[in-house]
């Protein structure tokens, strides 16, 4: 997966996807983690029919492809530090968890907003951007 340890797909025009991708860069201290948004075409070599089908994030790591709640536990983990305190959510079912996290998916646009486009990475990191 080159030199990365986790790819996350993320929705490139949702400005609460762009807002988590850019503390997880803050906070990914290592650059483990690479990104693609959803709307490249790039996105099925990562992702195959799945980029199509999920429409906030997606993360692959070790070939395991994650989605919804375990998707923002496993990309905290990654990151690594004190960010791993969010285990703790694990003791909640995972229907509330994904529940949660599909009330918060389906109502990003209306609390948060969107761009026209998908913003470009300034060239400070670019290079984690595939």
């Amino acid at each position: 997966m080159s030199q990365f340890e986790a790819i996350l797909a993320f929705d490139g025009v949702c400005n609460l996807c762009n807002a988590l991708v850019r503390f997880v860069i803050r906070i990914d201290k290592k650059g483990k983690i690479a990104f693609i948004s959803l709307q490249d075409d790039r996105a099925a070599n990562y992702f195959g029919d799945a980029a199509g089908q999920i429409n906030s994030v997606l993360l692959v790591h070790d070939n395991m492809m994650y989605y919804e709640s375990d998707a923002i536990i496993k990309l905290f983990n990654i990151a690594g530090g004190g960010w791993r305190i969010i285990n703790v959510a694990k003791i909640l079912p995972k229907a509330w968890r994904d529940s949660l996290y599909q009330w918060i998916a389906r109502n990003r646009y209306k609390w948060f907003g969107k761009k026209k486009a998908c913003p470009l990475p300034g060239p400070d990191i670019a290079d984690r951007f595939l």
